[in-house]
């Protein structure tokens, strides 16, 4: 058991367990409890007890194992063999704990000390000259097995003399448990979290079906009670991203997975730092491309046999559908007035004394009469519809050709011409005509029928009336249409009122005509593509923002423009599109990372120059006196410290260079972490603050405001436990050096 406290329970553990001696007392320990807890030999005298204890038992063990490092030598078994010999038994010594007295023989001040700098500085130059490792392994261990052999490695007990190829563990670490991972499906680790997370509320299963297997393993080896069912959604939808064959799936950072405003800042202050690899510039990258062929993807699946039609094609298709079910309306109606005139002997049976009377009441009150006496082409058509003449059946149909030309030219003149061809249309019948009241009734609704669906719908106005020359009175299908370019725009995808709900569904149910809604979903496809900044090949950097609002500006209408399965698919690339933009309140986006790495990431230098204490300095002063008092003393002082300020100087270099590359480590090593898979599903969201109640009861019981409070204190002291744990092994000279260190490089 750790003499450290808080190395002494779980951020898991609850108050059951009592295993954490502070859950023991709820949150509040008993002066005896903290006083039992409190580390001992904190006094002077304490100190020295230990000191001499760490001596007795130094010397015995170091004599122990210099003797045995000296054996294995002599028998030929190697310098690996003697430093194992040396630093096995060594290491069963007692080591005493921190104090000044311990910092002052361990120094490298202290003179004892000074062989074995001094072999270490020669080993160095050894090894830079090119000889052997034997070589200098020996040198390096000699004054060890020496010294270990005279009885005095009890009074230079510094670590460094340690030979071999690892430390010893510092007193009190506690080495980190290995995780095991859970021998739970992933359904059931999501289905035993959302269970304890709701209380144990019934709640939807999350539908893990198209994730990749590296998401299925590390939802495996998830704990249930920490896994962050929000990150985990967000990544399932991502992967399942509709996308083209072969393409790999979309792979959220963990700062956009998990909503860590914090975390993503730094993820995206670091998307082009060189340390990183391009790990984290490549996912965005990535990602910004697989949006891109996800819209493809859903385009293809949408519309297979006209994915490659843009917008103006699409325009036309949609023309064209609405003039060939217009022709076909007037084809029936021609053929219903050919039967009336067919049981006339070949004319209508029309009253023109009445039709006139009709028309000249409808154009005066209309102020249109001057307009149709002055008009070319409705001059001679009133003239004729006033004679007694009968009307055959080829001039009623050469009038209504005329009259549907003037009509699209609009202004006073069209005007005119729709009230002359709606009278005409009536069609009053002679007295001795009414026998043929039921084939007259039924050209009549035919031709009413027609003028009601041009006049209810915009887009069938426009497109019936484009200007495009007729053949034989009939749209020519494919003739191209100055309309294409803009007409669904504008009936339909945009956002004018003839592009409104009411309309595309009245044009909708008005046309069903396949082509048309095809078109209509193209062009809808198309807009949307081309509001992300994605060209018709895929290529492009996926604009979030403005396509997330196009999506939204469809509003009620997108039912109607997509089928429901494309919708879904639109809402679903939405839903990723606005994951992979996030950006919290909290974010910063700045290149002040370094700092942040270093406190937040465990970016401490591995090797660190060592800083003089009280101890070392006491030990420098005593060596140089008692030195400087023996005859020749000063000249192995001198020495001694030329070698030892030439030693100090080069491992300041070395660990310069260490704690450089520590923070080169950490970046790449926080880079693989934010874009591994699964990201962030295994820690908690951070938690949200509190609101303030303004008055009244805050509508939950106690109970559940209770549990609350709980659940937030634990993932609070989850995190500061995970974040400070470290620490507490780090030594202070190393975190002092580090926060110099990243002050330097920000």
């Amino acid at each position: 058991m750790s003499d450290n406290p808080f190395d002494q329970f779980d951020a898991t553990d609850t108050p059951a367990s009592a295993s954490n001696p502070f859950d023991q007392f709820d949150g509040h320990p008993s002066e005896e409890k903290l006083a039992a807890l409190k580390p001992k030999n904190g006094a002077i005298g304490d100190s020295l007890g230990n000191e001499a204890h760490a001596m007795a038992s130094g010397m015995y063990h170091g004599a122990v194992g210099g003797y045995r490092g000296i054996g294995k030598l002599i028998t030929g078994q190697g310098v690996d063999a003697a430093a194992d010999a040396v630093n096995d038994e060594t290491s069963r010594a007692y080591q005493a704990p921190d104090s000044v007295v311990k910092s002052m023989i361990e120094s490298k001040y202290n003179p004892l000390n000074y062989a074995q700098e001094g072999a270490d500085y020669l080993a160095d130059k050894s090894a830079d000259a090119g000889w052997s490792p034997g070589i200098s392994t020996v040198i390096k261990s000699a004054p060890t097995a020496l010294m270990a052999a005279t009885g005095l490695i009890g009074l230079a007990r510094n670590p460094r003399l340690s030979v071999g190829r690892s430390a010893p563990m510092r007193p009190n670490a506690v080495p980190d448990a290995p995780a095991s991972p859970n021998s739970l499906a992933p359904e059931e680790v999501v289905s035993k979290a959302a269970a304890a997370q709701s209380m144990g509320a019934a709640s939807t299963p999350m539908d893990l079906t198209g994730v990749t297997p590296q998401l299925r393993q590390k939802i495996s080896s998830t704990d249930p009670d920490a896994l962050n069912l929000e990150a985990l959604e967000r990544h399932r939808r991502a992967e399942t991203l509709p996308l083209p064959d072969g393409v790999k799936p979309i792979a959220l950072p963990k700062g956009l997975a998990t909503r860590d405003s914090n975390q993503a800042s730094i993820e995206y202050n670091m998307r082009d730092d060189p340390d990183t690899g391009g790990l984290i510039r490549q996912n965005i990258d990535d990602n910004s491309k697989g949006l891109g062929q996800s819209i493809g993807e859903i385009q293809r699946r949408a519309t297979p046999d006209v994915v490659g039609r843009t917008t103006p094609e699409h325009d036309q298709t949609a023309i064209d559908a609405i003039k060939s079910q217009d022709n076909d309306m007037i084809k029936q109606n021609r053929t219903s007035y050919k039967e009336l005139a067919d049981a006339h002997g070949g004319t209508l049976p029309i009253d023109k004394g009445a039709l006139g009377e009709s028309l000249d009441s409808e154009l005066d009150h209309e102020y249109l009469t001057d307009t149709v006496n002055e008009s070319k082409i409705l001059r001679p058509i009133m003239a004729d519809i006033r004679s007694p003449k009968p009307l055959t059946f080829q001039r009623f149909e050469s009038i209504r050709t005329r009259l549907a030309e003037v009509m699209r030219d609009g202004s006073s003149d069209g005007a005119a011409a729709r009230i002359v061809r709606s009278q005409l249309e009536t069609m009053p019948l002679t007295d001795e005509a009414a026998g043929l009241k039921g084939l007259a009734d039924k050209a009549r609704s035919g031709a009413k029928a027609r003028f009601d669906w041009i006049d209810e719908n915009p887009a069938v106005e426009a497109a019936v009336n484009d200007n495009v020359p007729k053949k034989n009175g009939l749209h020519v299908i494919g003739a191209k249409s100055p309309q294409a370019g803009g007409f669904l725009d504008r009936f339909a995808t945009g956002n004018t009122q003839n592009a409104s709900a009411a309309y595309v569904d009245r044009l909708k149910q008005s046309v069903p005509n396949p082509d048309l809604h095809d078109a209509i979903e193209g062009a809808t496809l198309n807009k949307l593509r081309d509001s992300a900044g994605i060209d018709p090949l895929g290529e492009g950097t996926f604009k979030i923002a403005p396509f997330s609002k196009t999506v939204t500006k469809l509003g009620d209408k997108a039912p109607l423009l997509m089928k429901p399965e494309t919708l879904g698919n639109i809402n679903h690339l939405k839903a990723v599109a606005d994951d992979l933009g996030w950006e919290g309140a909290a974010s910063g986006k700045n290149r002040s990372n370094t700092g942040s790495m270093l406190a937040n990431f465990g970016a401490l230098p591995t090797a660190l120059p060592e800083i003089p204490s009280i101890g070392s300095s006491i030990a420098h002063t005593v060596g140089e006196h008692v030195l400087g008092n023996i005859p020749g003393g000063k000249y192995v002082y001198a020495a001694g410290d030329f070698m030892m300020s030439r030693r100090t100087k080069a491992k300041a270099d070395a660990a310069k260079a260490a704690a450089e590359q520590s923070v080169k480590d950490a970046k790449l090593k926080f880079a693989s972490d934010a874009v591994a898979p699964g990201a962030g599903i295994d820690t908690q969201p951070p938690t949200a603050p509190v609101a303030r109640a303004t008055g009244g009861r805050t509508g939950i019981s106690d109970d559940e405001l209770v549990e609350r409070l709980m659940r937030k204190w634990r993932s609070a002291k989850r995190q500061t436990d995970e974040s400070t744990k470290p620490l507490l092994r780090v030594p202070d000279a190393a975190i002092i050096h580090a926060l110099k260190v990243s002050g330097a490089l920000l």
